[in-house]
């Protein structure tokens, strides 16, 4: 068997059973359990899942950071850089040591002004002496943001083994 067909063994044992629709049903309250269903999802790029399974993990463990950062990188990906402030900006709330928060936060940060960077630009007249000084700062910004995000890991890694 195949490592994928293991996964959605394992995560259908997890479910109990599957929804008909794109959504999943939470048969608990079981941090690992939601936690995998969010990790499951996430890993899949589904990220309506992933932030309703995140969300639910960050009510059930409320002294911890990691679903409310995950939170924050499917706001990334969504590209809600305010949406990914405000959920790493929770995180950090939690844990002010979590330095992969402190890192995509500043991320989002940089990726707001480059949106605001490039409104400006949009909306200044032709010919305006302003173009090429933004120009220049979203060329600064291309560099620093190349890269958005550094993953955390998630805590259920090596629960779960793979068979032989």
């Amino acid at each position: 068997m195949t490592r994928h067909l293991i996964m959605l063994l394992i995560t259908m044992s997890v479910l109990g059973c599957a929804s008909t629709s794109t959504t999943m049903r939470l048969s608990s309250a079981d941090p690992f359990e939601v936690s995998a269903q969010a990790d499951f999802a996430y890993d899949r790029g589904d990220w309506l899942v992933a932030a309703r399974n995140y969300e639910r993990l960050a009510a059930i463990v409320p002294n911890d950071a990691y679903a409310l950062t995950r939170l924050g990188n499917i706001r990334l990906k969504q590209n809600d850089f305010g949406g990914a402030v405000h959920a790493y900006e929770k995180a950090l709330e939690r844990d002010p040591t979590a330095a992969r928060a402190h890192y995509n936060l500043a991320t989002a940060h940089l990726l707001l002004a480059r949106n605001a960077l490039q409104s400006s630009l949009r909306n200044l007249p032709r010919n305006d002496n302003g173009a090429q000084i933004i120009h220049e700062k979203l060329k600064h910004f291309d560099v620093l943001v190349y890269e958005p995000l550094i993953e955390v890991a998630s805590p259920n890694d090596g629960l779960i083994k793979q068979a032989d």
